[in-house]
């Protein structure tokens, strides 16, 4: 996500919300581990963290990683005779 990008979201979640733009700025412009800000739905009082990812090799290794053991999951269980829901 870039500072630029963000403004898409802040738009999105104009009305009924908050949002903070310099949250949302200071999260990504900062390089510690877990960046984040949160958005609140003023409505139903409804909190949600959101997370920075960032691009290093490390994240980028993590989540492909990540990908492939969903994938073997998915395959797991659609394969499998005994588990519930299958054909």
């Amino acid at each position: 996500m870039s500072v630029e990008s963000s403004e898409v979201l802040l738009t999105s979640f104009a009305d009924g919300y908050l949002i903070s733009r310099a949250e949302i700025v200071t999260a990504i412009n900062n390089s510690q581990p877990f960046d984040s800000f949160q958005i609140l739905d003023t409505k139903f009082a409804l909190k949600v963290d959101c997370f920075i990812q960032r691009r290093t090799p490390f994240d980028e290794e993590s989540y492909d990683l990540a990908k492939a053991e969903l994938r073997w999951h998915a395959r797991s269980v659609s394969s499998c005779k005994n588990c519930a829901g299958s054909t």
